[in-house]
């Protein structure tokens, strides 16, 4: 059958198949590569790409599989999520902190051991198996209770171009309310664009590469948006910090006032 005669449902299977099998794939190697801190960064990548299928093709699907899958998902990326913050955090203290300032053993020493403490938990509480098993499942049951039956006469096209443009302008009103100091809502904004630049790219390949500036754009702008919402999660990481070390206090808040002082540039920039 040609291309642009494939119905949407068979279109999104196979897409849908073969991000789950790279989640799986994924979570084996995150297994037996604990301090691998790209491989993390890659799970989570993998799952949100899944998320962002599932957004696309929301109307397609039965509301009660949808909101299962979507916040079993949410909880596999979840569970990594403070270890992805703490190697941000350690990646950004060497780039960045440690090029302007003397370093201070203690405060790096602390900064270690609360990743570290993060980092074992995680691995403490995760099975690949049973990302596998769960994943496969919901591989099997998007075929069975996922779409809904008019999935099955839509032909693709149509329903991407119009999908497309209908999540961009969703982002477009969003920006129209942003201001550079509700961190809320830029969080959420460079969010949706991400979901939508990683469902384009899913489907770019498909469609002969029409969403190229498209995705260019996104990415422009979430990658605009990811230090300033970077740099707001290292504060709230490091103020939830409780030391009873003066000196330790001492070069940690000078660390978060050096990080607040760039989250104030980075607004003047816009």
């Amino acid at each position: 059958m040609p291309k642009h005669k494939l119905t949407v449902r068979s279109l999104f299977s196979e897409l849908w198949q073969g991000q789950c099998e790279q989640i799986i794939s994924c979570g084996h190697l995150i297994q037996v590569a604990d301090e691998d801190v790209e491989m993390v960064h890659q799970y989570r990548i993998a799952i949100r790409k899944a998320r962002s299928l599932l957004v696309f093709m929301k109307p397609l699907l039965k509301v009660a599989f949808f909101n299962q899958v979507n916040d079993q998902l949410k909880e596999f990326a979840d569970h990594f999520a403070k270890v992805r913050e703490w190697d941000v955090l350690l990646e950004y203290d060497r780039e960045n902190y440690l090029k302007q300032v003397e370093e201070n053993i203690q405060l790096t020493d602390l900064l270690m051991n609360e990743q570290r403490k993060y980092r074992i938990n995680a691995y403490e509480h995760f099975d690949a198996k049973v990302i596998e098993r769960t994943i496969q499942t919901d591989m099997k049951d998007i075929e069975a209770k996922g779409f809904k039956h008019k999935a099955k006469e839509i032909q693709w096209v149509p329903f991407v171009k119009k999908r497309a443009k209908i999540l961009r302008k969703a982002i477009e009103q969003k920006e129209k309310h942003l201001k550079s100091n509700e961190l809320k809502r830029i969080h959420s904004y460079r969010i949706a664009n991400k979901r939508l630049r990683y469902a384009l790219e899913l489907l770019n390949p498909v469609c002969e590469e029409v969403f190229d500036k498209w995705i260019k754009r996104l990415k422009t702008k979430t990658d605009q948006l990811g230090s300033r919402c970077d740099l707001y999660v290292m504060v709230e990481d490091l103020n939830a910090l409780n030391t009873q070390n003066n000196e330790e206090m001492s070069a940690l808040n000078d660390f978060i006032m050096f990080i607040s002082s760039e989250m104030t540039k980075n607004e003047a920039n816009g």
